[in-house]
């Protein structure tokens, strides 16, 4: 039953049941984002200078999406996007990129 009650509540992922990520979850992505600057030698201000579309961010985004639960609208509002709304156009982009050159 608890094993359930963990499921539902924490390691639901998009599309299943559940009330939204955990802060495992988000500490998960937290870590992503951060390991993603350094590599990059960014610091936090950088993503504000930065344009919405950057590659650079587009490809934290797709990350973000792929190995969290964390909302687009998270996603938009840690990369200082804009809205979530262009962080889902800048993914399909990004998809249609990737199918074309396989």
């Amino acid at each position: 039953m608890l094993h359930w009650l963990y499921w539902f509540f924490c390691g639901a992922r998009r599309g299943k049941a559940g009330a939204g990520p955990c802060e495992a979850d988000a500490a998960q992505a937290e870590r992503a984002v951060a390991e993603k600057l350094r590599r990059r030698g960014w610091r936090e201000a950088e993503l504000t200078l930065r344009r919405k579309a950057d590659p650079e961010n587009v490809g934290m985004a797709w990350r973000l999406r792929r190995e969290t639960a964390m909302a687009l609208k998270w996603i938009a509002k840690r990369l200082k996007m804009g809205v979530w709304t262009h962080v889902s156009n800048c993914l399909v982009e990004k998809r249609k990129q990737n199918e074309n050159c396989q």
